[in-house]
């Protein structure tokens, strides 16, 4: 019975051992998960802190290009003086006077926000219509309405309003050239199939 005592004892206390080595690992385990889990995390608030940093550089970067953007076109316009723009000559300075505007509504596109997809698709067409219609209803008012408003712009952006030029096509567009949807004819390089109606619609949502 003494014997079979001790025998009892040893295996209790092997097992105890058992446990005891189970316990360690287990502990070490858990200790090697932490640190994992706290190197992951650090990681993480690493790589959280330079996508902040980045994204605070590029919108500092793209605030002094809008800057200079504005610079750039305040310049501009200085050097369009309105007898430029056709104030005080016949037929608002011809095709001379038409070019330096349609130069001016092309700086306006570029800055701030600029246009939505939509507008820039038909800009091109956009620009001449406007300046024709505008300069049939103003007459010789034109250039300088037209410098005016263009200097409002410039204003409305560096004030924090990037998309006012946007804005102002989306307005003009509604009022000067009709509130519905215009038709214009395409180019060939548009044409996917011959026969087909050579037009279409020109798009007026502004940029948002």
């Amino acid at each position: 019975m003494r014997a079979l005592g001790k025998e009892d004892a040893d295996v209790v206390l092997a097992l105890q051992k058992q446990r005891d080595a189970e316990d360690a690992t287990e502990r070490k385990r858990r200790h090697l998960i932490e640190e994992a889990n706290g190197r992951t995390a650090a990681v993480a608030k690493l790589k959280a802190e330079a996508a902040a940093a980045t994204k605070q550089m590029h919108a500092a970067k793209a605030a002094v290009a809008a800057s200079e953007a504005i610079l750039e076109t305040k310049h501009a316009m200085k050097t369009f003086t309105p007898e430029d723009l056709g104030e005080g000559k016949k037929s608002c300075g011809g095709a001379a006077g038409k070019k330096r505007r349609l130069e001016v509504l092309d700086r306006m596109a570029r800055l701030g926000q600029g246009l939505s997809a939509a507008q820039k698709n038909d800009f091109a067409w956009w620009k001449d219509a406007w300046d024709s219609a505008m300069q049939a209803s103003l007459g010789e008012n034109w250039p300088r309405k037209f410098a005016e408003w263009m200097q409002e712009v410039v204003v409305d952006v560096e004030n924090g309003i990037g998309n006012a030029f946007s804005l102002l096509v989306h307005s003009e567009t509604r009022r000067v050239l009709g509130a519905k949807l215009v038709l214009q004819p395409l180019t060939q390089s548009q044409l996917r199939l011959r026969g087909r109606p050579q037009l279409r619609l020109l798009a007026i949502e502004p940029a948002a």
